[in-house]
Parts: structure tokens; C-alpha cells; sequence
């Protein structure tokens, strides 16, 4: 008895994980973040696309499509932003990664008496 995987490859999803890094930030509270999205995959990854402003109610709906390196740089304001990232692999299966970040603003410093 042979089991079906020595036969045909079974295909697996890709597994994805998001890098957030500050690169920059300016006297308006606005930030300059970096995105870097690492997949593994068997295949390979055919892209990314990117919704920076993800919700479950409307669902996946990509602001950045085909992105190829899997890296954004996206300047933010203060607040709170729901971000999701897809890979695709060769195979078209593909995975999400949702995740919320937080741009804290900046206090104004009051001047001593």
C-alpha cells in the first residue's frame, strides 16, 4: 500500500508573516512605516496584495495588487488601522495575515515656568 502523498504532491497553503518598522516620523505625528511581508512557501510566492484599511464586514479589498517583493512603505497618521496582507503562490492557493497597529500621536511639550 502506497500513500496518496508519495503518488501526488498535496499542495499547502503558503504560511505569511508581516515585519512592521518605523523608518521616519515627522513634527505632525505622521509616521513612515515599512511593511515586509516573509512567506514560505514549497512552490514560491507569485505576489502580495495589500488592504490598509481591512475590515471583516466588507471583506479583503486590496489597496496594492501584484506587489512582487511583498514590501510597503506607507505613510500614516496617528490612529489605529486594521492591515491585511495576502500571498499568493504559484499554485494559486493562497493566505492572509490581519493585523491591527497603533500610530500613538505625539505629546507637545509645555515649556517650563
Amino acid at each position: 500500500m502506497v500513500e496518496i502523498g508519495e503518488i501526488i504532491s498535496i499542495a499547502t497553503k503558503p504560511e505569511i508573516k508581516v515585519k512592521v518598522k518605523e523608518l521616519n516620523r515627522d513634527g505632525n505625528s505622521n509616521r513612515d512605516i515599512e511593511f515586509i511581508a516573509k512567506c514560505q512557501s514549497e512552490v514560491g510566492i507569485e505576489f502580495y496584495a495589500w488592504d490598509f484599511d481591512y475590515s471583516k464586514e466588507n471583506g479583503f479589498k486590496p489597496e496594492i495588487i501584484m506587489d512582487r517583493e511583498g514590501k510597503q512603505i506607507k505613510n500614516l497618521q496617528a490612529g489605529k488601522y486594521n492591515i491585511a496582507v495576502k500571498a499568493v503562490d504559484i499554485n494559486g492557493l493562497e493566505s492572509m495575515d490581519v493585523f491591527q497597529l497603533k500610530i500613538n500621536g505625539m505629546a507637545k511639550r509645555v515649556k517650563d515656568k
